[in-house]
């Protein structure tokens, strides 16, 4: 994935541990510190063959609180820039992305990941199936060449039925 903005927060990696198999932190300049971190999602894709590569993307603020969406054009890159790391770690990797929606402000999260994801210029490598139901926002992502890829588009709006 080539990144448009080469300006990012400085990822620090974290121990991979039993709750999630890739994580990292960063610091922005308010400064909030934010978790991203990827944790099995097969259980949303029970009799799929792509299920044991399914990962669900958190991205949250350390201290719990989610501070109100607002422009910080370094967020976006570096929030691709973990994806990359994991898509460099595993093409086959099919990413879920839920927006939080405790204070309300999902369909703004939802747009705003959209633009991060749509400015990264990563529409020629991945394909994200936006996820629109049920008051759930988010969105399903996979690199263009999985070749689960027709499996993964059909499942993709089913994955909500946990919910």
């Amino acid at each position: 994935m080539r990144l448009k903005s080469p300006t990012t927060y400085l990822l620090i990696p974290q121990p991979d541990g039993a709750e999630y198999e890739t994580a990292y932190k960063f610091i922005t300049d308010e400064p909030v510190v934010y978790d991203a971190y990827f944790v099995d999602a097969a259980e949303f894709f029970p009799e799929n063959t792509f299920a044991p590569d399914a990962v669900m993307f958190t991205l949250e603020p350390e201290d719990g609180n989610l501070p109100s969406p607002r422009e910080d054009p370094r967020i976006g890159p570096t929030v691709a820039a973990v994806f990359a790391e994991k898509f460099a770690k595993n093409k086959n990797s099919v990413v879920c992305f839920i927006c939080a929606s405790e204070d309300k402000k999902e369909v703004l999260r939802a747009r705003k990941f959209d633009i991060m994801f749509e400015s990264q210029d990563t529409s020629k490598d991945f394909i994200k199936i936006k996820i629109r139901e049920k008051g759930i926002y988010g969105a399903v992502i996979y690199h263009r060449d999985n070749p689960a890829g027709p499996e993964i588009a059909a499942a993709a709006k089913q994955m909500l039925s946990p919910f």
